[in-house]
């Protein structure tokens, strides 16, 4: 982007669901700009484990990244 931006989003659902995720992108210098990113993703589990009285399928994962663009002149 020739120009700076900042957006985000956020996810609440059942079984214990949630999700949030902010990016931001613009210009480094002439030709080269930038996005980078930020998401945390938790899941409760939807099934319990008859035997332990557990959550089954739980997850938790964490992403980032890093995006150059560079244009040649």
């Amino acid at each position: 982007s020739k120009d700076f931006t900042l957006s985000g989003r956020a996810r609440v659902a059942q079984f214990g669901e949630n999700e949030a995720a902010i990016a931001v992108s613009g210009p480094i210098a002439e030709g080269i700009g930038f996005r980078a990113g930020f998401r945390h993703y938790e899941y409760g589990g939807e099934y319990t484990n008859q035997l332990t009285g557990k959550k089954v399928g739980q997850e938790k994962s964490h992403s980032a990244y890093l995006t150059l663009q560079i244009e040649p002149n």
